[in-house]
């Protein structure tokens, strides 16, 4: 009998620390976080199609949990003025998000 894992990979070790996985950070990350950062209709559509953010108010922390309608999307690290999008390239939709004015 073989067993397989079960659980989610909370994050990938790397030569400069941890990075986060994408899948853990939107199933555990609330809302309510410190790193929580709201974004806009038209920010979270650019945010699905894998493009980098620049929001009219930049957050204070340099990695952020970036959330729309209150509900996690992803990690953002700041540079700059923008949030670097780190949305994994398998799940970029180039499509419309919202069917209707949010």
């Amino acid at each position: 009998v073989r067993f397989s894992r079960t659980g989610i990979r909370l994050a990938d070790v790397h030569n400069k620390g941890y990075r986060w996985q994408h899948e853990a950070v939107v199933a555990l990350a609330g809302s309510d976080n410190p790193l929580a950062f709201e974004l806009t209709a038209e920010e979270a559509q650019e945010w699905y199609r894998g493009r980098d953010v620049w929001p009219q108010t930049v957050p204070d922390a340099d990695d952020v949990i970036v959330t729309f309608q209150h509900q996690p999307l992803g990690l953002a690290k700041k540079v700059g003025s923008r949030l670097k999008n780190s949305y994994p390239r398998e799940l970029v939709r180039d499509g419309v998000l919202f069917s209707a004015p949010v």
